[in-house]
Order: structure tokens, then sequence, then C-alpha cells
């Protein structure tokens, strides 16, 4: 068995501010973090991501509403499977 370097990519999502104006395009996980760690340091309300055909509120403690399959998922899989 060798280790092979797999290419695998992430989910572009938009971001969208509570008057429904478009903040910016999160290219990964990290980025996707780095947003929610600004609402949550900020107690901000009325953030949300459009991904695919998913509407994905994010509360003033950074929480998401809901995780679709593929949306930034795959870091907790990998993850998991280190436990």
């Amino acid at each position: 068995m060798s280790v092979v370097v797999r290419e695998i990519s992430q989910p572009v999502s938009t971001l969208y501010d509570p008057m429904g104006n478009e903040v910016g395009t999160i290219h990964g996980y990290l980025e996707f973090l780095d947003v929610r760690v600004q609402i949550r340091k900020h107690q901000l309300c009325g953030y949300y991501i459009n991904w695919e055909s998913h509407t994905i509120n994010i509360d003033p403690h950074g929480e998401c509403d809901c995780y679709p399959v593929g949306f930034y998922d795959q870091a907790i899989d990998l993850i998991l499977q280190l436990v």
C-alpha cells in the first residue's frame, strides 16, 4: 500500500448580509470558519449562505441551521477517521 495525494475539491458558496446583499464568495473551509467566527465575535444576525439550491442561515453564535451533504463536510469526515 502506498500513499497518494488526492485532489479534494471544496464547495464554493456565497455569503449574503441581512438585506440580501452579496458580501462575497467563500472558496474553502477556512474561509467558511472565518466568516462564522466574525459573525459570532460581533453577534451579527441575518447572515446566510447560498450553496447549490440551499439557503443556510448563520445565527449570532456562528452556528448554521443545516449542513447539507457535501457542504464543507469532508474535513469532519476525514477527522472522524483519525479518532
